[in-house]
């Protein structure tokens, strides 16, 4: 399986095995790999995924956009977007895809100064 690397925090960012960062074109394209990479591999309803998106669209309308979507994001990814399993009812990361790395912070203890 194809590595891929997520960076979320200080913008989006996704790289696909070892080449230049992967563009996504859509902010919601982005935002559903965002949420089912937060969701640790657990499947997640398409409504659900849907009602949260397209919040203000009609039921029919939302389940419509996540499929469009979700074509957007699987072209994006390339190869790797073998890492979607995506099923009539439900989306998730595969559970190969998930990998779980700690964000370290430099740890400096107080001192005061006299």
């Amino acid at each position: 399986m194809v590595p891929i690397a997520l960076k979320l925090l200080g913008g989006f960012e996704v790289a696909v095995g070892a080449g230049a960062p992967a563009r996504i074109p859509t902010r919601k394209a982005q935002a559903l790999r965002a949420y089912l990479a937060m969701t640790a591999g657990r499947p997640v309803a398409r409504d659900a995924i849907a009602a949260l998106l397209w919040s203000g669209a009609a039921e029919s309308a939302a389940r419509n956009n996540l499929r469009q979507t979700l074509f957007v994001l699987r072209k994006s990814l390339g190869p790797a977007a073998a890492s979607l399993d995506v099923a009539q009812t439900t989306v998730r990361l595969s559970a190969r895809a998930r990998r779980r790395r700690r964000v370290r912070a430099r740890h400096r203890p107080w001192r005061a100064r006299a």
